[in-house]
């Protein structure tokens, strides 16, 4: 009888066991959905809380979803800027695609990238337009503000010496052949 009653209370402390470790993973799991709770707001208030912050694969792929909302991008200015009547449009190549930007004041940019040069970084905060009725449909950002964040450069392009002797020896091996295939064929070329 004692030894009933001694595997009974085993059984019941085991069970007591089971409970408080049961509760104390339940306990846990809260823990752990509170801290991913607050994770995820604070990514949210973070990154979506200002509407900056999208990339041009985003724009190019869903553009309906940003037409008329503000945006912000980073990149390189290329080519050339565009003189128009109320203002100016550049290029911007943000890594993969460029996208053009109208701009009522266009701020210093030095340098516009191209073979020889490589482009002002500058930093456009303005409203994304995916068929501007202004600009002929054309898909666009109309900046608020541009800011150049680093200065671009001149990129050296030199000629080495042994490019410009293997020019000269390959020309002089080209008419010699050419001489060479006029003398044995007798015709003249």
């Amino acid at each position: 009888m004692k030894e009933v009653r001694s595997q009974k209370s085993e059984v019941r402390s085991q069970k007591s066991e089971g409970r408080r470790e049961k509760g104390e993973g339940r306990r846990q799991t809260r823990k752990n959905y509170i801290v991913c709770i607050l994770y995820s707001v604070f990514c949210i208030l973070l990154f979506a809380g200002s509407g900056y912050g999208i990339c041009l694969n985003d724009l190019l792929l869903e553009p309906k979803r940003y037409d008329g909302q503000k945006i912000e991008v980073s990149g390189e200015v290329i080519g050339f800027s565009i003189k128009k009547e109320n203002g100016w449009f550049i290029n911007v190549d943000i890594g993969g695609g460029v996208i053009g930007v109208f701009t009522k004041e266009l701020p210093r940019i030095e340098h516009y990238g191209q073979y020889k040069e490589k482009g002002d970084v500058v930093r456009v905060k303005g409203v994304f337009y995916s068929t501007c009725q202004e600009h002929r449909g054309e898909t666009d950002i109309h900046s608020q503000s541009i800011e150049v964040i680093a200065r671009g450069e001149t990129i050296p392009h030199p000629i080495k010496k042994a490019n410009v002797i293997s020019a000269i020896l390959l020309s002089f091996l080209a008419i010699a052949l050419v001489l060479l295939y006029k003398r044995f064929s007798g015709k003249s070329a």
